[in-house]
């Protein structure tokens, strides 16, 4: 491991504070970490994991992930093929946009390599350090916004298309590539109903349907989402006012 020193300039929108690259080995024990601080790591070839917020996340080559100040985290290399990677770490008030970042993304550059550089610079480094990491940051953040219209769209016939599936509202962000917080906070403003809310709904429309087509309650149960008869029936219910199998027996 070469970490390269970095001195606390305390700079107020990017401030670098740790730089460093690493060829892990395949017996390498996992790190375990909870930054004070946002770090990024690029992988430059290899591959491993990332554990954090119960999910574990395969990272190859040409990846980056993130993780932010707060979180607790283990990563650790594929034992057939251990990573190389390069990291980043620093703080200041730029650091708040990462959060809407997914935990592994791709990146396509070579700002890393150019950072780990800095090591054969003997003064100014942080000065260096910090130039780069605003060409990181406007690489990545400086793209035409979306209306916000188009991410409810997207939510919405994500759920047309996935309702009988275990999708939770995680897993829609992660597919849209957006914080779950904003993902909910944009969908809740824009459409007076949580993502949730939503989901349930047309779950419910689809059952209605299944059940006026002759389906009986445990197979609408099944093929529209429900994790057993028994959560369909009490969901259905309050939506509804009314059971699956009364609501089946009105079009018998």
């Amino acid at each position: 491991m070469k970490v390269i020193f970095v001195f606390n300039h305390g700079f107020l929108d990017i401030n670098p504070l740790t730089c460093g690259y690493e060829h892990c080995s395949a017996k390498k024990e996992a790190v375990t970490h909870r930054f004070n601080h946002l770090c990024i790591h690029y992988v430059e070839s290899g591959k491993g994991f990332l554990e954090k917020n119960g999910k574990i996340y395969k990272v190859k080559e040409g990846e980056c992930f993130v993780i932010l100040p707060g979180e607790n985290c283990k990563y650790y290399p594929d034992r057939d093929d251990p990573w190389f990677y390069r990291w980043i770490g620093f703080d200041g008030e730029l650091t708040s946009s990462f959060a809407s970042m997914p935990p592994v993304f791709p990146y396509k550059g070579d700002i890393f390599k150019r950072m780990s550089d800095t090591e054969n610079i003997s003064s100014l480094r942080e000065y260096k350090l910090a130039g780069l990491l605003f060409e990181f940051y406007s690489e990545l953040f400086d793209l035409p916004r979306r209306d916000p219209l188009q991410y409810i769209y997207d939510v919405r016939n994500y759920i047309e298309l996935n309702y009988m599936h275990d999708i939770t509202v995680e897993g829609i962000a992660e597919q849209l590539s957006l914080n779950r917080r904003y993902l909910s906070r944009i969908f809740k403003e824009k459409t007076g109903m949580t993502i949730r809310d939503h989901l349930l709904m047309t779950r419910i429309i689809a059952a209605e349907n299944c059940l006026e087509g002759g389906m009986s309650v445990s197979e609408t149960a099944s093929n529209c989402g429900f994790s057993d008869v028994s959560n369909f029936s009490k969901r259905f219910k309050s939506y509804r006012k009314i059971s699956p199998a009364a609501y089946k027996k009105e079009f018998e």
